[in-house]
């Protein structure tokens, strides 16, 4: 294979919160003897965590940290929805009535 093969990113936020983003070749579709790999986002923070499973997109577990090894957690449902399509809308609903965007240049003018 050519190339790497991993890639891993430590995030300091200006709140001096850090995040670390990992991206591995091995996690992408891969198929083991023991099943599809599990795919999923997971933030974690100190307050608690919320994870989203690949397999179940519309779900949302939020876990609070209760100082037990078994947290507290809820789940919430999340409309599955083409967000794309959504942000194509907002902009041509806007470039019809004249309102202001959701994010607009000048908002995002700072963090460019």
């Amino acid at each position: 294979m050519e190339g790497d093969d991993t890639s891993v990113a430590v995030l300091r936020f200006r709140s001096g919160a850090v995040g670390l983003l990992v991206e591995s070749f091995s996690t992408r579709d891969l198929f083991t003897a023991a099943g599809p790999e599990r795919r999923y986002l997971r933030i974690d923070g100190e307050l608690g965590s919320i994870e989203i499973d690949d397999d179940e997109p519309d779900r949302i577990t939020v876990y609070s940290e209760t100082g037990s090894h078994d947290p507290d957690h809820r789940v919430i449902r999340v409309e599955e929805t083409d967000t794309f399509d959504r942000e194509i809308r907002h902009f041509l609903e806007c470039m019809e009535t004249g309102a202001e965007p959701i994010t607009s240049a000048r908002s995002q003018r700072q963090p460019l």
